[in-house]
């Protein structure tokens, strides 16, 4: 089942990133988008604490708490999906071990290719790093080429990841 959902999902993605791709080329994109919406709306930004990726590496230096990084678009309807797993009482809890960063990929293109992995700029992805930033490849899904596809529709994939990040992090503030 997950085999099948991660061939429907790479198949649809890479469509939508070649319109993407040919429509962002070919049009400025409206002034209010342009303006830097909210940088996690719709992500349960009342519950959890999401950072840009600078104040993100930053508190996670000065905390010593792992980074999850969650790269997506406004548009994405994966994305749109698993904004809902963040509404979660135990994702909720959970991001309490972390420190949670939130990337547009459309807003930071660059910061989205460093990211990676190389090659890897699939969305949604989600990353976990050291406090001192640096990729814990470790903590990823068992699926070559998609390791940072996590499962969008329940949250024990998430969860687990999460809880393999924070092994060793400082007890919530």
């Amino acid at each position: 089942m997950r085999s099948t959902v991660i061939a429907a999902h790479t198949a649809i993605v890479a469509a939508i990133v070649t319109v993407d791709l040919v429509v962002t080329t070919r049009f400025a994109p409206p002034a209010a988008f342009a303006a830097n919406p909210a940088l996690a709306t719709g992500w349960n930004d009342t519950q959890i604490a999401w950072r840009s990726y600078e104040d993100g590496l930053a508190e996670a230096k000065r905390t010593g708490k792992p980074v999850m990084v969650v790269v997506h678009t406004t548009w994405c309807p994966y994305c749109k999906q698993y904004q809902t797993l963040f509404k979660d009482p135990r994702v909720v809890a959970a991001a309490s071990r972390l420190v949670l960063v939130m990337v547009d990929r459309d807003q930071d293109k660059e910061l989205n290719v460093r990211l990676g992995p190389p090659g890897q700029t699939y969305i949604p992805r989600t990353l976990f790093l050291t406090p001192d930033g640096a990729l814990r490849a470790d903590v990823a899904v068992p699926t070559a080429g998609r390791e940072h596809l996590v499962d969008y529709y329940d949250p024990d994939e998430l969860l687990s990841l999460m809880a393999k990040a924070a092994e060793h992090s400082p007890a919530p503030n």
